[in-house]
């Protein structure tokens, strides 16, 4: 009895180790993909079909290969690598294009930086 209960204490505590992630939806509601948050300063950006297509480190977009794509702002502004403003995230898991029209959404809130890299590697690009 007592190795069940410490296995399923090591199983709880192993399970909430684990990173957190999201859907992306374009405007049709059709899945673009997903974004994971592995810690407070990293996340990971995927496809509809899994693939990775990019990351966030800190508030900086990169693409899969290590370019980087553009910046997420404190006030939730998203700007492509030219520093030029491409949209903008609403109650956290809004996409907003420049013109602030919606152009697709997350299934829950992650943090903003997560949120907004992937609006800009799946929605705004």
């Amino acid at each position: 009895m007592r190795k069940r209960v410490l296995l399923l204490l090591c199983v709880t505590l192993l399970a909430g180790c684990d990173s957190t992630g999201t859907d992306m939806y374009d405007r049709s509601g059709t899945r673009t993909g997903r974004v994971t948050v592995a810690s407070a300063d990293s996340a990971t950006v995927y496809n509809r079909d899994g693939t990775q297509v990019g990351s966030v480190s800190t508030d900086t977009v990169y693409d899969r290969n290590g370019i980087r794509k553009g910046r997420v702002a404190s006030d939730a502004t998203v700007y492509d690598r030219n520093g030029t403003r491409v949209g903008s995230l609403s109650s956290g898991t809004v996409c907003l294009n420049r013109n602030g029209l919606n152009e697709g959404h997350l299934s829950a809130k992650v943090d903003r930086e997560a949120a907004g890299g992937a609006c800009l590697l799946l929605i705004l690009q």
